[in-house]
């Protein structure tokens, strides 16, 4: 169950990474965006089997998983022209920030009760569009869990109507 755990900070960091790309100065538009998250099953000690579960739990298991998690936020024009955005915070630190033409990468070092590190690349291909991918690695119980997370993010329109 641990390794479960782990699992779901690793999607939260995943998560909280993948809203503070769309405040990446100038690369984005201020306004309403759908950030959709999935994350690959990597199989990992300690990880349950799936195989092992009733068939309509494994369906279910399998299908959330290829959906994702789809968040909508919201960015103002501050947030957009604010180069400077946390993307630490208490569990996790970066380092290596760097900033190629329309890619923005970091690596992640996490402590806490799960330790590990991460590289997190995001490209934007447009003003309205930008993907990328979040590459963990956690220590639980002795065991390292690896994760990857793919994150694919749309601007909808310049109101927010309201998200947050």
């Amino acid at each position: 169950m641990k390794t479960v755990r782990a699992l779901w900070f690793v999607t939260a960091v995943g998560a909280g990474c993948a809203i503070s790309a769309v405040a990446w100065a100038s690369h984005g538009k201020a306004g309403l965006w759908e950030i959709t998250v999935r994350n690959a099953m990597d199989r990992t000690p300690g990880m349950p089997d799936l195989s092992q579960l009733p068939p309509e739990a494994r369906a279910r298991i399998e299908a959330a998983v290829s959906k994702g998690v789809t968040v909508r936020h919201c960015m103002t024009e501050a947030d957009v022209n604010n180069d400077t955005r946390a993307w630490s915070n208490q569990t996790c630190k970066t380092t290596n920030t760097r900033r190629s033409g329309q890619t923005f990468s970091l690596d992640l070092v996490c402590a806490g009760k799960m330790t590990g590190h991460g590289h997190v690349e995001y490209t934007y291909d447009s003003p309205e569009h930008y993907s990328g991918v979040q590459n963990m690695s956690v220590i639980v119980n002795g065991q390292t869990v690896t994760h990857t997370t793919n994150i694919d993010a749309q601007w909808v329109s310049a109101d927010c109507g309201g998200a947050p």
